[in-house]
């Protein structure tokens, strides 16, 4: 048997860098110390962060955030559903999202067992609008079929509690918006 030189071309594809992510054990993470307080704003700083960072030593102080609304609030108030709420945040936004990202190529989704969760995008990226005609996507759920919007939050594992109490708070927000009422009084006469 004659053997190829070792300067000899391949033809098998390299791995995909990926893969060769995947098989190296990441750094164990460090979360960075809060550890400074701006004397102005008040904000918590990183140590290696100077007093000025955040408001430029007062110059640009931001106002404080609005309160939230009473339904939410009132979830937070509930240590079982708040916990709930943090171990279901990115589902229970996925269920009231309106847009989204979408990407050329797709999505790369690294294995649990290779490090931190993490995704990679490839392709260009765009901004998206949901239509409203696919009876999949939550805009058509919060206009049209709440009861589709129920089913899916409880096959999803989203407690039925924290669903009402997002949808009480836009519509508390959104009925100010004299679009979304004509929506609503469309969505009424209209039938798909």
């Amino acid at each position: 048997m004659v053997r190829p030189p070792d300067n000899a071309i391949s033809n098998v594809a390299p791995p995909s860098w990926w893969s060769t992510l995947a098989q190296n054990s990441p750094a164990p993470i460090t979360p960075p110390e809060w550890n400074q307080r701006c004397p102005q704003c008040h904000a918590l700083l990183l140590l290696t962060k100077s007093n000025s960072f955040c408001c430029h030593n007062g110059r640009h102080i931001t106002p404080p955030l609005s309160p939230l609304p009473p339904q939410m609030h009132a979830l937070f108030d509930d240590v079982p559903l708040c916990q709930h709420l943090s171990e279901y945040c990115c589902t229970i936004n996925n269920l009231f999202t309106f847009a989204g990202i979408g990407v050329t190529e797709g999505f790369q989704h690294f294995s649990p067992a290779s490090g931190p969760p993490a995704v990679a995008i490839t392709g260009r990226t765009y901004h998206l609008i949901r239509n409203t005609k696919y009876m999949e996507h939550s805009i058509h759920w919060f206009l049209y079929d709440e009861s589709m919007h129920n089913q899916k939050a409880l096959q999803l594992g989203v407690h039925a509690t924290i669903i009402q109490a997002v949808k009480d708070d836009l519509l508390l927000i959104l009925m100010l918006n004299t679009l979304i009422t004509f929506i609503h009084l469309l969505a009424s006469i209209v039938t798909f």
